[in-house]
C-alpha cells in the first residue's frame, strides 16, 4: 500500500494535519479536548481515504485482468467470462463444440 505515490502523499498530508492538531492540544491551555478530537478525526479520515483508494485501485487491477480473459459467446458473440457456463445475454449453455443440424 505504501508503494503507491498518491496514497503515500495522502498519508503524509493527513498525518501532518493530525500531528499539528495534537501539538496544538499539547501547547495550548484552552480547547485541548477539541484539538485532540480534531486530530483523531483527521487521522481517521486519512486512514479511511488511503484504504479506500488502495482498495479501489486493487479492484481495478483485478477487474482489468478479468476483462482481458473474456471470450465471445458461441451463439450471440457477446463477451462473457471464461468460467460462465451459460451466456447472460442469450441464456444458452456454452459448449466447446458447434452443433450441426
Amino acid at each position: 500500500m505504501l508503494k503507491d505515490k498518491l496514497i503515500r502523499s495522502i498519508l503524509v498530508v493527513g498525518l501532518s494535519v493530525s500531528a499539528i492538531f495534537y501539538l496544538l492540544a499539547l501547547f495550548l491551555d484552552r480547547f485541548t479536548v477539541v484539538f485532540i478530537l480534531f486530530g483523531f478525526v483527521a487521522f481517521m479520515m486519512t486512514a479511511l481515504s488511503a484504504q479506500t483508494l488502495y482498495t479501489w485501485r486493487k479492484f481495478a487491477e483485478e477487474e482489468k485482468s478479468r476483462l482481458a480473459s473474456m471470450k465471445p459467446c458461441v451463439h450471440c458473440e457477446k463477451p462473457i467470462y471464461e468460467d460462465d457456463s451459460i451466456c447472460p445475454y442469450c441464456h444458452k449453455p456454452q459448449t466447446n463444440e458447434t452443433e450441426d443440424n
